[in-house]
Protein backbone atom coordinates (compact mmCIF):
# COMPACT_ATOMS: atom_id res chain seq x y z
CA UNK A 1 0.00 0.00 0.00
CA UNK A 2 1.15 3.20 -1.12
CA UNK A 3 1.91 5.96 1.85
CA UNK A 4 1.83 8.88 -0.35
CA UNK A 5 -1.10 11.66 0.62
CA UNK A 6 -3.99 11.65 -1.45
CA UNK A 7 -4.99 15.24 -1.72
CA UNK A 8 -8.29 16.86 -3.52
CA UNK A 9 -7.58 18.33 -6.75
CA UNK A 10 -8.63 22.41 -6.45
CA UNK A 11 -8.88 24.14 -9.60
CA UNK A 12 -6.93 27.09 -10.56
CA UNK A 13 -9.11 30.21 -11.52
CA UNK A 14 -7.13 31.32 -14.32
CA UNK A 15 -6.69 34.70 -12.93
CA UNK A 16 -4.15 32.98 -10.27
CA UNK A 17 -2.00 32.11 -13.78
CA UNK A 18 -1.89 35.36 -14.86
CA UNK A 19 -1.14 36.98 -11.77
CA UNK A 20 2.04 34.33 -11.01
CA UNK A 21 3.23 34.67 -14.43
CA UNK A 22 3.17 38.79 -14.11
CA UNK A 23 5.20 38.39 -10.77
CA UNK A 24 7.71 35.91 -12.75
CA UNK A 25 8.39 38.35 -16.04
CA UNK A 26 8.35 41.67 -13.49
CA UNK A 27 4.99 43.08 -15.20
CA UNK A 28 2.54 45.41 -13.70
CA UNK A 29 -1.05 45.04 -14.46
CA UNK A 30 -0.44 48.24 -16.68
CA UNK A 31 2.03 47.26 -18.46
CA UNK A 32 0.18 43.97 -19.34
CA UNK A 33 -2.97 45.84 -20.52
CA UNK A 34 -0.72 48.32 -23.20
CA UNK A 35 0.81 45.26 -24.23
CA UNK A 36 -2.55 43.29 -24.98
CA UNK A 37 -4.95 47.03 -25.66
CA UNK A 38 -7.28 44.84 -22.94
CA UNK A 39 -8.41 47.19 -20.38
CA UNK A 40 -6.43 47.59 -17.02
CA UNK A 41 -9.73 47.43 -14.91
CA UNK A 42 -10.71 44.10 -16.79
CA UNK A 43 -7.04 42.55 -16.09
CA UNK A 44 -7.63 43.61 -12.28
CA UNK A 45 -11.04 41.93 -12.08
CA UNK A 46 -9.85 38.55 -14.11
CA UNK A 47 -6.50 38.39 -11.63
CA UNK A 48 -8.71 38.75 -8.72
CA UNK A 49 -11.42 36.45 -10.35
CA UNK A 50 -14.36 38.44 -10.29
CA UNK A 51 -14.45 38.25 -14.44
CA UNK A 52 -13.59 34.85 -16.42
CA UNK A 53 -11.49 34.55 -19.50
CA UNK A 54 -12.93 35.11 -22.49
CA UNK A 55 -11.60 33.55 -26.00
CA UNK A 56 -10.56 36.98 -26.94
CA UNK A 57 -8.63 37.82 -23.70
CA UNK A 58 -6.79 34.69 -24.35
CA UNK A 59 -5.82 34.97 -27.40
CA UNK A 60 -4.47 38.69 -26.59
CA UNK A 61 -2.93 37.00 -23.46
CA UNK A 62 -0.85 34.38 -25.51
CA UNK A 63 0.19 36.81 -28.24
CA UNK A 64 1.55 39.33 -25.63
CA UNK A 65 3.41 36.62 -23.42
CA UNK A 66 3.97 34.12 -25.91
CA UNK A 67 2.23 31.37 -23.91
CA UNK A 68 -0.34 29.11 -23.93
CA UNK A 69 -3.89 31.05 -22.79
CA UNK A 70 -5.26 30.54 -19.62
CA UNK A 71 -8.11 29.34 -20.76
CA UNK A 72 -7.24 26.03 -21.52
CA UNK A 73 -6.94 25.41 -18.07
CA UNK A 74 -10.46 25.68 -17.86
CA UNK A 75 -11.27 23.75 -21.34
CA UNK A 76 -11.33 26.85 -23.72
CA UNK A 77 -8.82 26.99 -26.32
CA UNK A 78 -7.98 27.90 -30.04
CA UNK A 79 -10.27 26.25 -32.83
CA UNK A 80 -12.01 23.75 -29.85
CA UNK A 81 -13.60 26.88 -27.68
CA UNK A 82 -17.01 25.26 -27.65
CA UNK A 83 -17.68 21.43 -27.98
CA UNK A 84 -20.46 20.09 -25.46
CA UNK A 85 -22.43 17.08 -26.52
CA UNK A 86 -25.52 15.54 -24.42
CA UNK A 87 -27.75 12.80 -25.44
CA UNK A 88 -28.99 14.06 -29.10
CA UNK A 89 -27.81 18.08 -28.70
CA UNK A 90 -24.26 19.08 -29.37
CA UNK A 91 -23.08 22.84 -29.35
CA UNK A 92 -19.99 23.68 -31.23
CA UNK A 93 -18.27 26.76 -33.02
CA UNK A 94 -19.72 29.02 -35.26
CA UNK A 95 -17.73 29.16 -38.49
CA UNK A 96 -17.23 30.99 -41.39
CA UNK A 97 -19.11 28.10 -43.33
CA UNK A 98 -22.30 28.13 -41.20
CA UNK A 99 -22.85 31.63 -43.05
CA UNK A 100 -24.98 29.68 -45.25
CA UNK A 101 -26.98 28.28 -42.83
CA UNK A 102 -28.06 31.76 -41.27
CA UNK A 103 -28.89 33.05 -44.76
CA UNK A 104 -31.60 29.81 -44.69
CA UNK A 105 -32.71 30.94 -41.48
CA UNK A 106 -32.51 34.40 -41.67
CA UNK A 107 -34.66 34.72 -44.44
CA UNK A 108 -37.38 32.85 -43.49
CA UNK A 109 -40.51 34.70 -42.31
CA UNK A 110 -40.90 32.05 -39.44
CA UNK A 111 -38.30 32.46 -38.10
CA UNK A 112 -37.79 36.65 -38.19
CA UNK A 113 -41.53 36.75 -36.58
CA UNK A 114 -39.03 36.15 -33.49
CA UNK A 115 -35.50 37.46 -33.99
CA UNK A 116 -34.70 39.95 -35.85
CA UNK A 117 -37.71 41.00 -37.36
CA UNK A 118 -39.44 40.27 -40.12
CA UNK A 119 -38.30 43.94 -41.78
CA UNK A 120 -34.82 43.10 -41.79
CA UNK A 121 -33.05 41.84 -45.31
CA UNK A 122 -30.05 40.01 -44.89
CA UNK A 123 -27.76 39.17 -47.87
CA UNK A 124 -24.38 37.36 -47.22
CA UNK A 125 -22.25 40.31 -47.38
CA UNK A 126 -24.80 41.79 -44.12
CA UNK A 127 -24.59 38.46 -42.48
CA UNK A 128 -20.69 38.10 -42.96
CA UNK A 129 -19.80 41.81 -41.68
CA UNK A 130 -22.36 40.91 -38.67
CA UNK A 131 -21.58 37.29 -37.52
CA UNK A 132 -17.90 36.97 -38.61
CA UNK A 133 -16.98 39.81 -35.99
CA UNK A 134 -16.04 38.87 -32.35
CA UNK A 135 -18.27 39.92 -29.99
CA UNK A 136 -16.15 41.27 -26.90
CA UNK A 137 -15.90 39.09 -23.93
CA UNK A 138 -18.14 36.63 -25.88
CA UNK A 139 -18.82 33.93 -28.29
CA UNK A 140 -20.93 32.55 -30.96
CA UNK A 141 -22.43 28.75 -31.51
CA UNK A 142 -24.32 26.53 -33.50
CA UNK A 143 -27.33 24.36 -32.31
CA UNK A 144 -26.83 21.04 -33.80
CA UNK A 145 -29.73 17.71 -33.13
CA UNK A 146 -28.78 14.46 -33.88
CA UNK A 147 -26.01 15.72 -35.68
CA UNK A 148 -27.76 18.75 -37.93
CA UNK A 149 -27.51 21.95 -37.63
CA UNK A 150 -30.58 23.65 -36.31
CA UNK A 151 -30.09 27.09 -34.71
CA UNK A 152 -28.04 29.13 -33.87
CA UNK A 153 -26.99 31.55 -29.63
CA UNK A 154 -24.31 33.58 -28.55
CA UNK A 155 -23.18 34.37 -25.08
CA UNK A 156 -21.03 37.09 -24.00
CA UNK A 157 -19.89 38.29 -20.40
CA UNK A 158 -21.87 41.75 -19.05
CA UNK A 159 -19.57 44.77 -18.38
CA UNK A 160 -19.69 48.46 -18.01
CA UNK A 161 -22.64 49.92 -20.12
CA UNK A 162 -24.23 46.21 -20.81
CA UNK A 163 -25.45 46.19 -16.99
CA UNK A 164 -27.17 49.34 -17.54
CA UNK A 165 -28.83 47.87 -20.74
CA UNK A 166 -30.32 45.21 -19.10
CA UNK A 167 -30.61 47.45 -15.69
CA UNK A 168 -28.92 44.70 -13.97
CA UNK A 169 -27.03 45.81 -10.73
CA UNK A 170 -22.92 45.43 -11.16
CA UNK A 171 -22.57 43.74 -7.64
CA UNK A 172 -18.89 41.89 -8.80
CA UNK A 173 -20.65 38.64 -9.54
CA UNK A 174 -19.86 36.90 -13.29
CA UNK A 175 -22.92 37.58 -15.22
CA UNK A 176 -23.48 36.69 -18.95
CA UNK A 177 -26.15 37.17 -21.21
CA UNK A 178 -27.23 35.06 -24.16
CA UNK A 179 -30.00 35.12 -27.54
CA UNK A 180 -30.44 32.47 -29.03
CA UNK A 181 -32.99 30.49 -31.83
CA UNK A 182 -34.35 27.38 -33.51
CA UNK A 183 -33.45 28.59 -37.17
CA UNK A 184 -35.63 24.63 -38.12
CA UNK A 185 -39.23 25.23 -36.97
CA UNK A 186 -39.74 21.64 -37.45
CA UNK A 187 -37.98 21.22 -33.88
CA UNK A 188 -39.86 24.00 -32.15
CA UNK A 189 -41.80 23.24 -29.20
CA UNK A 190 -39.83 19.46 -28.23
CA UNK A 191 -37.77 20.99 -25.79
CA UNK A 192 -34.37 21.26 -27.51
CA UNK A 193 -34.34 24.45 -26.38
CA UNK A 194 -34.63 23.65 -23.17
CA UNK A 195 -31.92 21.51 -23.10
CA UNK A 196 -29.64 23.69 -25.06
CA UNK A 197 -29.90 26.45 -22.41
CA UNK A 198 -29.36 23.95 -19.23
CA UNK A 199 -26.25 22.61 -21.44
CA UNK A 200 -24.79 26.02 -21.50
CA UNK A 201 -25.55 27.21 -17.98
CA UNK A 202 -23.98 23.94 -17.08
CA UNK A 203 -20.33 24.73 -19.53
CA UNK A 204 -20.73 28.77 -18.37
CA UNK A 205 -20.78 27.98 -15.01
CA UNK A 206 -17.59 25.20 -15.23
CA UNK A 207 -15.95 26.81 -17.48
CA UNK A 208 -16.13 30.73 -17.24
CA UNK A 209 -16.60 30.82 -13.52
CA UNK A 210 -20.46 32.10 -14.41
CA UNK A 211 -23.06 33.08 -11.53
CA UNK A 212 -25.93 34.18 -13.08
CA UNK A 213 -27.08 34.20 -17.02
CA UNK A 214 -29.50 36.72 -18.32
CA UNK A 215 -32.17 36.25 -21.04
CA UNK A 216 -34.84 39.20 -22.37
CA UNK A 217 -37.24 37.65 -24.10
CA UNK A 218 -40.01 39.45 -26.00
CA UNK A 219 -42.79 39.43 -23.25
CA UNK A 220 -45.38 38.32 -26.35
CA UNK A 221 -42.88 35.33 -27.06
CA UNK A 222 -45.27 33.12 -24.66
CA UNK A 223 -43.36 29.72 -26.11
CA UNK A 224 -39.63 31.14 -25.57
CA UNK A 225 -40.71 31.91 -22.23
CA UNK A 226 -42.03 28.55 -21.58
CA UNK A 227 -38.75 26.70 -22.43
CA UNK A 228 -36.88 29.40 -20.96
CA UNK A 229 -38.96 28.61 -17.28
CA UNK A 230 -38.27 24.40 -17.87
CA UNK A 231 -34.49 25.14 -17.81
CA UNK A 232 -34.68 27.56 -14.67
CA UNK A 233 -34.97 30.98 -15.80
CA UNK A 234 -37.34 33.19 -13.74
CA UNK A 235 -38.84 36.17 -14.76
CA UNK A 236 -37.25 39.34 -12.39
CA UNK A 237 -38.43 42.32 -14.26
CA UNK A 238 -40.12 43.99 -16.67
CA UNK A 239 -37.88 45.80 -19.67
CA UNK A 240 -40.13 48.16 -21.16
CA UNK A 241 -39.81 49.51 -24.81
CA UNK A 242 -35.85 47.68 -24.27
CA UNK A 243 -35.95 46.35 -28.07
CA UNK A 244 -36.14 48.33 -31.88
CA UNK A 245 -37.99 45.10 -33.48
CA UNK A 246 -39.77 45.87 -36.58
CA UNK A 247 -39.95 49.52 -36.44
CA UNK A 248 -40.74 50.17 -32.52
CA UNK A 249 -39.84 49.66 -29.81
CA UNK A 250 -40.73 46.45 -27.66
CA UNK A 251 -41.58 45.59 -24.08
CA UNK A 252 -39.33 42.35 -22.64
CA UNK A 253 -38.61 40.60 -19.76
CA UNK A 254 -35.97 40.26 -17.71
CA UNK A 255 -34.92 36.13 -17.15
CA UNK A 256 -32.51 34.99 -14.52
CA UNK A 257 -30.69 31.83 -13.83
CA UNK A 258 -28.88 31.72 -10.60
CA UNK A 259 -25.85 29.17 -11.04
Amino acid sequence: MSNTEQKPFIATHPGELIRDELRARGLTQKRLAEMTGIKASVISETITGKRAVSLNMAVALEKALGIPAPTRQIGICGDDHVKIEKDEITIRDFTETDLSLMFQWLTDQRVLEYYEGRDVKFTMDTLSAHFLEAIPDGFRMIIEYQKSPIGYAQAYQLSGELFDEYDYPDDGHIVYAMDQFIGEPKYWSKGIGSSFLKMMASHLKENMAAQRVLLDPHQDNKRAIRAYEKAGFKIIKPLPKHELFEGEKVDCWLMELAL
